[in-house]
């Protein structure tokens, strides 16, 4: 800058001192100033609001998956339904479990316990694959106290009728043997041994036949019986494992309930015979039954009666029905 500039300067900045100041419009100007400065912070804290919903948005649902991670590869599974108890505490249903053996040939064992709401069952030690298999033993279940119990076996094999003694506790759907002790006629001294610690899964009962082919349990139906008052008739069939039972038979508008001890026993595949036995009676009662077992229902063929007992009119109108397959209540089971 030269001498002429500056001169040029401070003259012009000594007349612009002699100009009047306006202060109103100065204030006006600083007013909108200020307001344009809000507004705009305002609007920057709107945005940064609007970013952060979105951030949380996006972060959440990712930060739940990562901590689901675990738990994805777990199949969704209904809520198991509660464990049914038998008189002696253990669970009703098959109890399955494999137990490592520690016998010189190593391996292993699938050890069933069948126990039914009354307390019977059965027993297998590994040596068979169903209930009519060698090692399978028909034994009663008797509760020694809490979370204990005894194997009853009244075969030949054992001289004392308590062959076994075990431990337990129940898990969730599933038996943990704690202790085991036996009397060594039924179940091998290493086998007891290595029950301890095995876990045996609380499985749901597989369907019972009993000796006459006829399915174990309540088997009942209505049938249209035009000769009975209301027109239809109740028959309930109580069919226990060992070929006892009950029936009980009446127009569906009665409120009495008899129920009469009877036997079953097959006469051929897909036939049987319910007999009855009493005074009342001048020969035995007999009902004949053919029959096929289909899912949870028995299908009924020809029905006939001797007539005391069951009528022979009702056996007719038997003839072609269907019988429900129901769970043996424990107090018909006995």
């Amino acid at each position: 800058m030269n001498v002429e500039d500056l001169e040029f300067l401070v003259g012009e900045s000594l007349r612009a001192a002699d100009r009047p100041v306006d202060v109103v419009g100065g204030r006006d100007q600083l007013r909108q100033h200020v307001a344009a400065r809000r507004t705009a912070r305002r609007r920057i804290a709107a945005v940064a609001a609007a970013a952060a919903v979105l951030v949380a948005a996006v972060t959440v649902p990712l930060f739940l998956s990562t901590r689901d991670d675990t738990r994805d590869d777990r199949p969704v599974q209904p809520r198991p339904t509660r464990v049914q108890l038998s008189p002696s505490g253990l669970p009703v249903g098959l109890l399955e479990g494999i137990v490592a053996r520690t016998t010189t040939e190593g391996g292993v064992s699938t050890v069933r316990l069948r126990v039914r709401p009354d307390g019977s069952g059965t027993f297998s030690g590994g040596a068979g694959k169903s209930d009519s298999s060698p090692g399978t033993y028909d034994v009663d279940y008797v509760r020694l106290g809490p979370g204990r119990a005894a194997l009853r076996y009244q075969g030949p094999v054992c001289a004392a009728p308590r062959a076994l003694t075990i431990g337990f506790v129940v898990r969730g759907h599933a038996v943990i043997i704690r202790d085991v002790s036996s009397s060594g006629c039924m179940v091998s001294t290493t086998l007891t041994t290595d029950l301890v610690g095995a876990t045996l899964r609380i499985l749901p009962l597989p369907q019972e036949i009993s000796p006459s082919g006829l399915p174990v349990g309540l088997l009942e139906g209505t049938f249209d019986h035009p000769a009975s008052q209301f027109g239809s008739a109740r028959l309930q069939f109580y069919v226990r494992a060992d070929g006892t039972g009950q029936y009980y038979g009446g127009e569906t508008g009665e409120g009495d309930f008899s129920l009469f001890d009877v036997s079953f026993a097959g006469e051929a595949p897909g036939r049987a015979v319910m007999t009855f036995r009493s005074t009342g009676c001048p020969d035995t009662a007999e009902l004949t039954l053919a029959f096929t077992v289909t899912m949870r229902t028995v299908r009924l063929g020809q029905v006939s009666s001797t007539g005391c007992l069951v009528s022979k009119e009702l056996a007719a109108d038997m003839s072609g029905g269907i019988l429900q397959i129901r769970p043996l209540p424990v107090a018909a089971a006995q």
